[in-house]
Protein backbone atom coordinates (compact mmCIF):
# COMPACT_ATOMS: atom_id res chain seq x y z
CA UNK A 1 0.00 0.00 0.00
CA UNK A 2 1.15 3.27 -0.82
CA UNK A 3 0.33 6.73 1.55
CA UNK A 4 0.93 10.40 0.61
CA UNK A 5 2.39 11.44 4.30
CA UNK A 6 5.67 11.80 5.50
CA UNK A 7 7.34 10.44 8.63
CA UNK A 8 9.74 12.93 9.06
CA UNK A 9 7.80 14.76 11.87
CA UNK A 10 5.04 13.60 14.39
CA UNK A 11 3.62 10.62 15.47
CA UNK A 12 2.81 7.72 13.18
CA UNK A 13 0.87 4.62 14.73
CA UNK A 14 0.12 1.04 13.25
CA UNK A 15 -1.53 -2.37 14.39
CA UNK A 16 -0.23 -5.45 12.45
CA UNK A 17 -0.88 -9.14 13.64
CA UNK A 18 1.00 -11.89 11.68
CA UNK A 19 2.78 -15.81 11.77
CA UNK A 20 5.37 -14.98 9.16
CA UNK A 21 9.03 -14.30 10.13
CA UNK A 22 10.47 -12.00 7.79
CA UNK A 23 8.51 -8.95 6.13
CA UNK A 24 9.21 -5.24 5.54
CA UNK A 25 6.51 -3.55 7.06
CA UNK A 26 6.99 0.31 6.20
CA UNK A 27 9.61 2.33 4.26
CA UNK A 28 10.32 5.56 3.78
CA UNK A 29 13.19 7.63 2.09
CA UNK A 30 14.18 11.17 0.47
CA UNK A 31 13.36 9.45 -3.03
CA UNK A 32 16.83 7.70 -3.33
CA UNK A 33 19.29 10.50 -1.95
CA UNK A 34 20.55 8.86 1.82
CA UNK A 35 17.60 9.35 4.47
CA UNK A 36 15.40 6.28 4.94
CA UNK A 37 13.25 4.95 8.00
CA UNK A 38 11.96 1.32 8.12
CA UNK A 39 10.55 -1.65 10.13
CA UNK A 40 10.59 -4.66 9.34
CA UNK A 41 10.78 -8.29 10.99
CA UNK A 42 13.63 -10.61 10.87
CA UNK A 43 13.30 -14.03 12.17
CA UNK A 44 10.17 -12.86 14.09
CA UNK A 45 11.67 -9.73 15.95
CA UNK A 46 10.74 -6.73 14.90
CA UNK A 47 13.57 -4.28 13.81
CA UNK A 48 13.72 -0.58 13.20
CA UNK A 49 16.25 1.05 11.21
CA UNK A 50 16.55 4.79 10.38
CA UNK A 51 18.93 7.10 8.56
CA UNK A 52 18.64 10.95 8.90
CA UNK A 53 21.85 13.38 7.68
CA UNK A 54 20.03 16.91 6.82
CA UNK A 55 23.08 17.55 4.58
CA UNK A 56 25.46 16.51 7.22
CA UNK A 57 27.28 13.73 8.70
CA UNK A 58 24.33 11.23 9.64
CA UNK A 59 22.72 9.51 12.60
CA UNK A 60 22.18 5.86 11.98
CA UNK A 61 19.23 4.22 14.51
CA UNK A 62 18.94 0.76 15.04
CA UNK A 63 16.43 -1.44 17.18
CA UNK A 64 16.06 -5.06 17.36
CA UNK A 65 13.20 -6.34 19.55
CA UNK A 66 13.72 -9.12 22.67
CA UNK A 67 10.50 -10.80 21.91
CA UNK A 68 9.15 -12.18 18.82
CA UNK A 69 6.13 -10.80 17.44
CA UNK A 70 5.18 -13.26 14.89
CA UNK A 71 2.81 -15.22 17.70
CA UNK A 72 -0.67 -13.95 15.42
CA UNK A 73 -1.55 -11.73 18.15
CA UNK A 74 -2.41 -8.22 17.71
CA UNK A 75 0.60 -5.80 18.59
CA UNK A 76 1.41 -1.79 17.90
CA UNK A 77 3.92 -0.08 16.76
CA UNK A 78 4.60 3.99 17.54
CA UNK A 79 6.82 6.09 15.86
CA UNK A 80 7.26 8.98 17.04
CA UNK A 81 9.61 11.76 15.60
CA UNK A 82 10.44 15.66 16.23
CA UNK A 83 13.33 18.04 16.03
CA UNK A 84 15.01 16.52 19.30
CA UNK A 85 13.67 12.66 19.57
CA UNK A 86 12.94 9.73 17.63
CA UNK A 87 11.30 6.65 19.56
CA UNK A 88 10.19 3.80 18.51
CA UNK A 89 7.69 2.13 20.70
CA UNK A 90 5.95 -1.43 20.60
CA UNK A 91 2.96 -2.56 22.69
CA UNK A 92 2.43 0.37 24.68
CA UNK A 93 5.83 0.75 25.93
CA UNK A 94 6.55 -3.10 26.43
CA UNK A 95 9.65 -2.43 24.24
CA UNK A 96 10.98 1.20 23.57
CA UNK A 97 14.20 2.80 22.22
CA UNK A 98 14.89 6.09 21.95
CA UNK A 99 17.21 8.29 19.89
CA UNK A 100 18.63 11.65 20.35
CA UNK A 101 18.15 13.23 16.84
CA UNK A 102 18.58 16.78 18.06
CA UNK A 103 19.14 19.46 15.30
CA UNK A 104 18.52 16.42 12.40
CA UNK A 105 15.29 17.03 10.51
CA UNK A 106 14.58 14.37 7.82
CA UNK A 107 13.64 15.30 3.92
CA UNK A 108 11.23 11.39 4.23
CA UNK A 109 9.34 12.93 1.11
CA UNK A 110 8.75 9.55 -1.17
CA UNK A 111 5.56 7.74 -0.42
CA UNK A 112 5.06 5.41 2.33
CA UNK A 113 5.15 2.13 1.49
CA UNK A 114 2.94 -0.30 3.89
CA UNK A 115 3.76 -3.62 3.15
CA UNK A 116 7.03 -4.00 0.99
CA UNK A 117 7.68 -2.55 -2.48
CA UNK A 118 5.48 -2.74 -5.69
CA UNK A 119 6.42 -4.61 -8.07
CA UNK A 120 7.14 -1.86 -10.28
CA UNK A 121 9.88 -0.23 -7.76
CA UNK A 122 13.14 1.07 -9.31
CA UNK A 123 16.16 0.46 -6.95
CA UNK A 124 17.62 3.36 -8.06
CA UNK A 125 15.12 4.97 -6.41
CA UNK A 126 15.49 3.38 -2.97
CA UNK A 127 18.11 5.12 0.18
CA UNK A 128 18.34 1.80 1.68
CA UNK A 129 18.96 -1.11 -1.07
CA UNK A 130 19.27 -3.85 2.01
CA UNK A 131 15.73 -3.02 2.33
CA UNK A 132 15.12 -3.85 -1.45
CA UNK A 133 16.85 -6.81 -1.49
CA UNK A 134 15.67 -8.15 1.72
CA UNK A 135 12.38 -7.94 0.67
CA UNK A 136 11.76 -7.29 -2.94
CA UNK A 137 13.41 -10.45 -4.53
CA UNK A 138 11.60 -13.43 -5.17
CA UNK A 139 11.19 -16.49 -2.28
CA UNK A 140 13.00 -19.38 -3.68
CA UNK A 141 10.47 -22.57 -3.73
Amino acid sequence: MRFNLSLASGIFEFEFKTFVKKALMLYQDDKGKSDHIQVSLQGGRLWFVFYVSNNKPGITGRFSSAQKYNDFRWHSVRIERNASITSFIVDHGTERKNFNTEGYLSSFDSTLLIGGFSLDQIINDVSNPDAFYLYATPLSK
